[in-house]
């Protein structure tokens, strides 16, 4: 299973921050059987403007980076997938 938390976080992008862009990102990602991401597409965007973009790329680029524990059947890893919900959310 991946653990988003355990992945290192992305930066708020500078652009999103500036426009207090928020939202959240929900990505599918498919893991191969040494824990690595193999492949991770936006499922739904956090919106609609430029900086929402912004957003999904680093929680897109940060899912690409993180590694997890594969599923496994019978004691073998096998490939895992799933989705992830990245919230944005600016705080003081």
């Amino acid at each position: 299973k991946l653990d988003f938390r355990a992945c290192e976080k992305p930066s708020y992008p500078r652009n999103a921050r500036r426009s207090q862009a928020e939202g959240d990102t929900v990505i599918s990602y498919t893991m191969d059987t040494t824990g690595v991401i193999s492949e991770a597409k936006i499922e739904r965007s956090s919106g609609m403007t430029r900086e929402h973009r912004e957003l999904d790329r680093a929680a897109l680029e940060a899912v690409l980076a993180c590694k997890g524990t594969p599923g496994s059947l019978g004691g073998k890893p096998e490939k895992l997938s799933g989705t992830i919900t990245y919230g944005w959310k600016l705080t003081d």
